[in-house]
C-alpha cells in the first residue's frame, strides 16, 4: 500500500482501501462527527465512537493521531480492530469481519512485523545515548543542523499507543541522528520528557538521574513536577551509589522551594 495515495481526511469511511465514497466528506454532520471525536478523551472515547460506528457504518478509518489520540488508543485497544498501517502522521485501521478482510489478511501481518518487541540491549543503547548527549556541547550556530523530524514522529506514536519498545526503537534513532540538533531544537524537553518514559521501567539509572536533573532544570516547570523530578534523581543516584553526585542532588531537592520548611 503506497500511504502517498490515501486521502489525507482525518476520518472517512472506506468500502475497500481501494474505493472511496466521498459523498459523504464536508457536510455539516461530518464536521460534527470530527468535532466529537476529536474533544473525547480517554475515559468517553469507546461510547462516543461506538455511537458514531453504529450511526455511519465505518468499515476504516485512516486518522491523524495528533489530532485524535484517544481514538488510536481506543481502536488500538480493540480486537475488533485491525491496525494495518501506520507511518509518522497517520495511521489506518479496518474492521474485523467486514469487506476489508483480505486488507487486513495482507497487510496486519507486515505491520505487525515492524513493531519492536522489549530489547535490554536497545534499551542501554538508549541510555547511552542519552548521557552522550546531555553531556554534549551546544552546535556552533554556523553548524548545519538536521533535526530527525521522522525518528521523533515515529517516536510520538509509539509514545501515543503506550509502546515503550516502539519508543525506544525510535528515540534512539533520535539521538544516534540528532548530530547536535537538538540542543536548538525547541522540542528539546519533549524529547528528554519522552526518554524518560521510555527508561521509566529500566535500570538505566546514570541516565534517568541525568534526565530527571536535566528536566528539573528547565524554567518553566511546574514546582511540583520540578520537586518529583529531583526526588527520582536523588532515588536514581542512590542506586547507583556516587556519593558526590547524591550528595548536590540530595540538596537541591532540601533547596527547592517546593519541598516546604
Amino acid at each position: 500500500m503506497n500511504p502517498a495515495s490515501l486521502p489525507t481526511f482525518s476520518f472517512l469511511w472506506l468500502p475497500s482501501l481501494r474505493r472511496l465514497d466521498a459523498r459523504w466528506l464536508g457536510t455539516d454532520e461530518a464536521f460534527a462527527v470530527y468535532g466529537r471525536l476529536v474533544r473525547a478523551g480517554d475515559a468517553e472515547m469507546a461510547a462516543v465512537w461506538g455511537e458514531v460506528r453504529n450511526a455511519h457504518s465505518f468499515e476504516a478509518v485512516m486518522l491523524d493521531f495528533y489530532e485524535m489520540p484517544a481514538l488510536l488508543r481506543s481502536l488500538h485497544g480493540d480486537q475488533r480492530w485491525a491496525m494495518v498501517f501506520a507511518d509518522e502522521s497517520a495511521a489506518v485501521f479496518c474492521r474485523r469481519g467486514g469487506p476489508n478482510a483480505r486488507v487486513i489478511e495482507e497487510f496486519e501481518p507486515r505491520f505487525l512485523a515492524g513493531r519492536a518487541t522489549p530489547d535490554p540491549d536497545r534499551e542501554e543503547a538508549l541510555a547511552r545515548q542519552v548521557v552522550r548527549f546531555l553531556g554534549s556541547p551546544a552546535p556552533s550556530l554556523l553548524a548545519p543542523l538536521d533535526f530527525p523530524w521522522q525518528s521523533f514522529r515515529r517516536g510520538n506514536f509509539a509514545l501515543q499507543i503506550r509502546s515503550r519498545p516502539d519508543a525506544q526503537a525510535a528515540y534512539l534513532e533520535l539521538f544516534r541522528k540528532e548530530r547536535g540538533s537538538l540542543h536548538a531544537s525547541p522540542h528539546r524537553r519533549d524529547v528528554l520528557g519522552n526518554a524518560l518514559w521510555c527508561l521509566a521501567e529500566s535500570e538505566q539509572w546514570e541516565a534517568r538521574a541525568a534526565l530527571c536533573s536535566a528536566l528539573a532544570s528547565f524554567g518553566d516547570v511546574e514546582p511540583r513536577q520540578r520537586l518529583g523530578l529531583r526526588a527520582d534523581a536523588v532515588r536514581a543516584l542512590l542506586r547507583l551509589g556516587r556519593p558526590a553526585d547524591l550528595e548536590r542532588a540530595a540538596l537541591a531537592l532540601a533547596g527547592d522551594p517546593a519541598a516546604g520548611p
